[in-house]
């Protein structure tokens, strides 16, 4: 006797595959295929004094039917969110060529970066620090009590200008000598790409250091 599929291994085999792909398609029609091999067995090896349950394989059948067809509804639903990615790529597309604010590394190229800074008001003095991409601290520089805005020349204390690459920025706030912790630093780049990244909507600004959009504080044309 083939078992019926319970509801409740119903429901654990949508949730563990909530879109199928291709494969589960073909597995699932390999399964019904077999579903129907074995139906065909047991009529023919019946007792003929003892005879099947006609109205049993009709239940079974359903069954099988209903998980197929929730497959397909699930296609569908993948179809849908998909669609729905693509539209709001389309979106995030208008902003390739503005420059967003964020608090993603910055790209030095030899011109000077427009900083947004916010220092502590509880720091007796505050300090700009710059780490490149190896996360290695290459400048610190004071910032005035209120300061909310700094301009990076990028170069260091001699005045050779650092190599280009990705800055990240932050602000680290002193009070009675000792540090109170830091706060993050904010600039405008350019955006130079709109992706998906794994169902997630990515900008890709310039220099090619990707953020996500809802990083993204503020968006401005450029120049």
């Amino acid at each position: 006797m083939i078992p019926a599929t319970s509801p409740q291994a119903q429901t654990t085999a949508q949730a563990a595959s909530p879109v199928p792909t291709t494969s589960s398609r073909g597995a699932l029609s390999s399964d019904f295929d077999t579903f129907l091999q074995m139906l065909t067995a047991q009529m023919r090896n019946q007792d003929p004094l003892n005879p099947l349950d006609s109205t049993e394989f009709a239940s079974q059948l359903a069954t099988f039917s209903s998980v197929e067809q929730q497959v397909v509804t699930n296609d569908l639903l993948g179809s849908m969110i998909t669609l729905l990615g693509v539209g709001g790529l389309g979106d995030m597309a208008n902003w390739v060529g503005r420059a967003v604010r964020s608090d993603a590394p910055a790209y030095f190229d030899g011109t000077p970066i427009a900083l947004s800074v916010a220092p502590s008001h509880l720091t007796d003095e505050s300090y700009l620090e710059v780490y490149d991409d190896t996360d290695t601290l290459v400048q610190r520089l004071p910032l005035t009590p209120g300061q909310t805005t700094f301009e990076w020349a990028g170069v260091d204390d001699s005045g050779t200008p650092f190599v280009a690459g990705h800055y990240n920025f932050v602000v680290d706030n002193i009070s009675q000598a000792e540090s109170i912790g830091q706060t993050p630093v904010s600039s405008y780049q350019e955006v130079t790409e709109a992706r998906i990244n794994n169902g997630e909507l990515v900008l890709v600004l310039n220099g090619g250091y990707p953020v996500d959009v809802e990083n993204i504080t503020g968006v401005r044309a450029l120049g």
